[in-house]
């Protein structure tokens, strides 16, 4: 009997070790994310990001993970760094445009935008119904532009 409880508080130690693995924070962050848990998401991509080799090949979903993190507690322009760098590692994935063209819609990038949504439906024509649709909300819904202040004249 002592064996198996020996053995089991090895399993237990080792799954506990692999739930906080950066490949494990990944998953669970992204997850996160995508069902609109923003601080827990955070929590664990920020974790992964301090630990996970920079060459690791999760890096791409890493940074995905942050950007819908940051979208979803409204952080544009931290989300668009993190879209950006997800295209740079992995440039044949058509959500990341997608994902920074709202953000950029957002921030009254509306060009820039129009540019990400291309590359998006190039690279998944299934696409655009999804980001069409929530490009049409974001234009409805989003915050006026910051105003400039004002010169005066001397």
């Amino acid at each position: 009997m002592r064996v198996r409880r020996g053995a089991l508080a090895v399993l237990v130690g080792a799954l506990a070790a692999f739930a906080e693995s950066p490949e494990s924070l990944v998953d669970r962050g992204v997850a996160a994310a995508e069902i609109g848990e923003y601080a827990d998401a955070l929590r664990d991509l920020e974790a992964a990001d301090r630990t996970l080799p920079a060459e690791h090949p999760r890096r791409c979903d890493l940074a995905f993970g942050l950007g819908l993190a940051r979208y979803g507690v409204e952080r544009f322009a931290d989300a668009v760094a993190d879209f950006t760098h997800a295209i740079a590692l992995d440039e044949s994935k058509a959500e990341p445009y997608g994902w920074r063209g709202l953000a950029r819609l957002h921030l009254h990038e509306d060009a820039a935008a129009a540019e990400d949504f291309t590359r998006c439906f190039a690279r998944d024509p299934k696409m655009r119904a999804v980001f069409e649709t929530f490009a049409a909300e974001v234009r409805a819904n989003r915050r006026p532009p910051p105003t400039q202040p004002s010169k005066r004249s001397e």
